[in-house]
């Protein structure tokens, strides 16, 4: 590191330290976003038939879970809470 920053100095430059993403910013939220959400409706799901008030048909827990992900992801700080 020494010597990097002598040389950025030599050159007139300054030494930066920059994270790249892999995968698009807005693939990585959705796919929190998406992971959080099936966290969550499994967890309500299992509550639901444990108290007999299982919801049928694959269609309401679609979109149950969309709207979870939607509300994620109108505040992305909130993705990384739990950790």
């Amino acid at each position: 590191m020494r010597s990097l920053r002598r040389a950025a100095e030599a050159l007139g430059c300054q030494v930066v330290y920059v994270l790249v993403p892999n995968k698009p910013l807005e693939m990585v939220l959705r796919q929190r976003a998406e992971s959080l959400a099936s966290e969550h409706s499994g967890a309500v799901e299992h509550s639901m038939r444990l108290e007999a008030q299982a919801v049928h048909g694959g269609r309401a827990s679609e979109e149950l879970h969309s709207e979870r992900v939607e509300n994620l992801l109108r505040h992305p700080a909130r993705l990384w809470d739990d950790e």
